[in-house]
């Protein structure tokens, strides 16, 4: 009686290892690799997530550092969506079908929403950690984050604090400042006006 139990539960088991194995040419959802996309993403969201948490057990006096190390990977983040956006652009114009996938636009979107995130704690370290060592680089990166995203005004009047503050100290962005300036009037045909700024590069 024993050994008849025994071979019927041998008859189940390999009859539900047959019927899982998927047929020939189909394969398993569960079984389809991870894109690199998705790990990646994975990646960024955790990173981002540790240093929110040695954030939250670093008195406030110390958080300089990792604001400044959370800000530039949400930098990174954007300038690799931005990456995936331009792939994405690519493969619409040579695959008809990429129905699943996200558009370019919302790509972007994401990314704006990124650095949009590290303007914020850019603005943090400025306001409450006035003496960071990252204090110089905080500005110039406050400024390129609100260039790319548009708003160009708004930069520039970051970078006139840049310029300002940082008139007897050591800043190596200030050329970049200058460069900013200069694009702006340049972009606006004020070619002299944006040669005249380019000038103070080499001074700096």
């Amino acid at each position: 009686m024993e050994k008849r139990i025994i071979s019927l539960r041998i008859f189940l088991l390999l009859t539900a290892m047959i019927l899982a194995i998927p047929a020939q040419g189909q394969s398993h959802p569960t079984s389809q690799p991870i894109s690199l996309h998705v790990i990646r993403q994975q990646q960024f969201y955790e990173q981002i997530g540790q240093q929110k948490k040695l954030l939250l057990g670093t008195p406030q006096a110390r958080q300089a550092p990792l604001l400044f190390r959370m800000a530039e990977l949400h930098q990174q983040y954007a300038i690799y969506l931005d990456h995936i956006a331009m792939k994405e652009r690519l493969n619409r114009k040579l695959h008809a079908n990429s129905h699943g996938r996200l558009s370019q636009q919302q790509l972007r979107n994401r990314a704006k929403a990124q650095r949009k995130q590290a303007i914020s704690i850019y603005f943090r370290i400025i306001k409450n950690h006035p003496k960071a060592k990252h204090l110089c680089e905080s500005y110039h990166y406050l400024g390129k984050m609100f260039w790319e995203i548009g708003q160009e005004k708004m930069a520039l009047r970051v970078y006139q604090t840049l310029l300002r503050n940082f008139k007897s100290q050591p800043c190596r962005f200030i050329p970049h400042a200058y460069v900013a300036f200069g694009e702006f009037y340049f972009r606006r045909n004020s070619i002299i006006r944006a040669l005249q700024i380019y000038k103070q590069v080499l001074y700096h």
